[in-house]
């Protein structure tokens, strides 16, 4: 439904092509959201990943997670390989995470956790500022802006395996403004990740604030602060007038599938 209101908006404002219009209407078949379809084939097989590790003793399991670590996040910074897809990056998620419950979960370490969160975010600045920087005297770099921009950075890595361990080892608490922001995470993702948007949308609104005098820098962070208000506040008009909605119509499409499947078929 997003990928489709995206296509209308995008009709308003452009002449979108053939295929963007199907690739539209079809976003998890066409990955225009790659998250989503990875998401769903990554749930559907993760009982057989826990099973795969269940005879591993600790060093073995440890040795596993540190080859999947070098293989496909350290040396993925630069150039993926050894086959990689999103999906074996989920699935290397899913080993770091598997091993750190399992064997580390019971030590509280806040303070090395906060300091590694410190760190990861200091140096994912660090890179993306020499990155730009070395672009200017570096002809291969050039063009590559978003060399390392991956979810499986080992920055990123430990940063969000820092911050799961806090929330495993200390003790449970509520905040509603959080918990509010939260539960819209998925379609603010999924807003902000419209094919229009990212394509045509953003680049012309950064254009736009450039033609008015303002600093290159300046407009990249207007965009930002426009990506945290806009997109959860759309966010939360859409959870309202349509999440029900979709929810009883799928609610009702998949109860008449399971009716369906338990007709026993004529001999």
């Amino acid at each position: 439904m997003i990928s489709v209101i995206g296509l209308f908006l995008g009709l308003i404002f452009l002449t979108p092509t053939l295929t963007e219009i199907i690739k539209s209407l079809f976003p998890i078949r066409y990955r225009m959201n790659w998250f989503v379809g990875c998401y769903i084939i990554y749930y559907l097989i993760h009982p057989l990943l826990n099973k795969a590790v269940e005879a591993l003793n600790k060093p073995a399991f440890r040795n596993f997670a540190v080859i999947l670590f070098v293989a496909y996040s350290v040396l993925g910074c630069i150039q993926q390989e050894y086959y990689y897809t999103n999906l074996v990056g989920f699935i290397c998620i899913h080993y770091f995470v598997m091993y750190m419950k399992r064997y580390m979960n019971q030590e509280k370490t806040i303070k090395r956790d906060i300091t590694v969160i410190c760190g990861a975010v200091c140096l994912i600045l660090l890179w993306i500022v020499s990155v730009n920087f070395c672009g200017r005297y570096i002809a291969f770099i050039h063009n590559h802006n978003l060399l390392g921009c991956t979810f499986i950075n080992p920055c990123i890595i430990f940063l969000a395996l820092a911050a799961l361990h806090i929330a495993i080892t200390c003790k449970e608490s509520h905040c509603g403004i959080v918990n509010w922001i939260t539960r819209y995470s998925l379609l603010i993702y999924l807003i902000h990740g419209s094919y229009f948007w990212l394509t045509y949308g953003k680049y012309a609104a950064i254009e736009n604030l450039s033609n008015k005098g303002i600093p290159l820098i300046c407009c990249t962070l207007i965009l930002i602060i426009c990506y945290a208000v806009i997109t959860l506040f759309v966010s939360f008009v859409y959870n309202r007038l349509l999440e029900g909605c979709l929810e009883k119509a799928a609610n009702i499409i998949a109860g008449k599938l399971e009716c369906m499947s338990r007709i026993p078929k004529e001999k």
